[in-house]
């Protein structure tokens, strides 16, 4: 065991002589003798000694007081003081500067010894549970997440380690300044006082709170707390440590919109509609209040998915919810149901009276939506309508089903066709209105989707075309028409009708289609166009 060092202070020959023979006796070292506080210092500083037995009556400026907590401060050397004086402001500026033990002169050896060995141990003791103090603060002071050590009487935080620091508020003394940058303690239901919870419990619990970081952002924390019990079972602190839940949170919060939205539009899906149709159906039966289920299906759609691909075929689906979103209130639950099927629960009372002015609200919508243009391909509606009536009570379910079989019936009408597509039947008025003629055989237009067309006949108001494939009546076609003599002429059209090929036979001819296009949204400037060059031919 490594010797232990002692130096001593003491102005008196005698005595310093007498307590270095009693040290050396004792088996400890002496370092020095000084016989000034400002000696002491100085060479305190260059030894290190384990221990200084001080005088408190010294040569010089300093007293052994003075030099004593000079020491005991800056060097953390523990230190005894000898002094033959006992009055209480003596004895009150000794308990100021915390020695680890005082003698009175004079003094025998085992006084000494006693003394002496009491110091030592309680230093090494000081200087162990210091020792895991500082590991217990750097192991704390690592974590990532905030820690707090708060007292529960005025809310002041005692100690908050870097990670606390760098997202609280700077310079805030109290844990609800420093963490929610308020000016009282939390008292709401929404962000209640963890402290008020634990002093009422005396277990340690979990609150979720809304806190602020650095730059004023709103973070989710979740605030765990833990009761300090002392001696007597009070709680005079508590340890509080926070989690950043936010980015958690957000990944929940997409996780449960997921399971009840449709991906591809951002409608309630299938499971989301039942569950809230359902909770809307017991409301309106505790409120006595009617409501209306409208169902719809996109017609053509397996045509545009075939024609132009899954992808145009997303896109007609997520415009139909853009649509559907932009016509009905929020208070409305509109929902992707599956494929190109839409639900939507209109949750105020609805006469049924009104049915044919909803249903032509929402096909104008439709119909506003193909007159823009920019799409290879035109929206078309079935639509089945019933309603909840609180003293028939259905489940969603069965009110689905009757909807779903009106909107197949309708699907079967076609009762809107001519709504949003006047005069596009074979037999259309469109064909007699407008004289018609008869092109030559090496007459073409080029179509973005089909390619090349062979025009058979043409007029103002459309032509009748034969083609490598069959046309579409779901598709905006955008046709050039390049005369020979004059200007290219672009226009955009929809198939009014289509055949396929007479034969078996015919099918292998390089145009065994035919058909006839519709122009639309024609220009007065495209309509002297096609006149001229319609009339180039001979008339039918």
């Amino acid at each position: 065991m490594k010797q232990k060092r002692i130096m001593i202070v003491e102005d008196e020959g005698i005595t310093a002589i007498g307590i270095q023979r009693s040290i050396h006796d004792m088996g400890y070292a002496v370092t020095s003798v000084e016989v000034s506080g400002a000696d002491a210092v100085k060479k305190a500083s260059e030894a290190r000694p384990d221990l200084v037995l001080m005088d408190i009556a010294l040569s010089g400026e300093m007293d052994g007081i003075e030099a004593a907590d000079i020491i005991q401060k800056t060097l953390h050397i523990p230190v005894i003081y000898l002094s033959a004086y006992s009055d209480r402001h003596i004895m009150d500026r000794i308990k100021s500067t915390r020695p680890f033990g005082y003698i009175v002169k004079p003094f025998n050896e085992h006084e000494l010894r006693m003394a002496i060995d009491i110091a030592l141990f309680k230093d090494t003791m000081e200087r162990q549970l210091q020792e895991q103090n500082d590991l217990l603060i750097n192991i704390i002071d690592s974590l990532t997440h905030p820690f707090y050590l708060i007292n529960v009487k005025d809310y002041t935080i005692k100690f908050a380690n870097t990670a606390a620091q760098l997202s609280g508020n700077a310079g805030a003394t109290t844990c609800f300044a420093f963490t929610h940058r308020r000016d009282t303690p939390c008292k709401d239901d929404e962000h209640p006082c963890i402290i008020t919870k634990i002093l009422e419990t005396g277990e340690s619990t979990t609150l979720e709170h809304i806190h602020y970081d650095s730059d004023g952002n709103t973070r989710i924390i979740e605030v765990h707390g833990y009761p300090v019990f002392d001696s007597r079972g009070n709680i005079p602190q508590i340890i509080e440590y926070n989690l950043d839940v936010t980015d958690r949170k957000k990944m929940e919060k997409k996780l449960a919109d997921a399971a009840v939205t449709d991906e591809l539009t951002g409608l309630f899906n299938r499971r989301g509609f039942f569950p809230l149709g359902e909770q809307q159906c017991r409301l309106a039966d505790r409120h006595n209040r009617k409501m209306t289920l409208l169902y719809m299906d996109l017609d053509g759609f397996k045509n545009i998915n075939d024609e132009l691909g899954h992808n145009t075929g997303d896109e007609a689906l997520i415009d139909t919810a853009h649509i559907l979103r932009n016509t009905f209130r929020k208070s409305d639950i509109i929902a992707r149901i599956g494929g190109d099927e839409f639900a939507v629960l209109l949750t105020e009372p609805l006469e049924i009276a009104a049915e044919d002015v909803i249903i032509a609200h929402v096909m104008e919508r439709f119909s506003l939506h193909n007159k823009k243009g920019g799409r290879k391909y035109v929206l078309l509606l079935s639509i089945g309508m019933a309603h909840y009536e609180p003293g028939r009570p259905c489940s969603v379910d069965q009110l689905l089903n009757q909807a779903d079989a009106l909107m197949y019936e309708d699907k079967r009408r076609h009762k809107f066709e001519d709504m949003l597509k006047p005069g596009l039947k074979k037999d259309s008025m469109e064909r007699r209105v407008y004289e018609r003629f008869k092109t030559e055989d090496d007459c073409w237009a080029a179509l973005d989707i089909l390619g090349t067309v062979k025009i058979l006949d043409i007029s103002i108001g459309g032509m009748r075309v034969s083609a490598s494939h069959p046309l579409s009546s779901d598709i905006i076609y955008k046709i050039k028409i390049s005369p020979s003599d004059g200007e290219e002429i672009s226009l955009a059209g929809i198939a009014a009708w289509a055949s396929p090929p007479d034969s078996p036979s015919d099918k292998q001819k390089p145009f065994p289609y035919s058909g006839g296009i519709k122009f639309i949204e024609i220009s007065d400037r495209q309509k002297i166009a096609l006149e001229k060059f319609s009339r180039s031919f001979k008339p039918l």
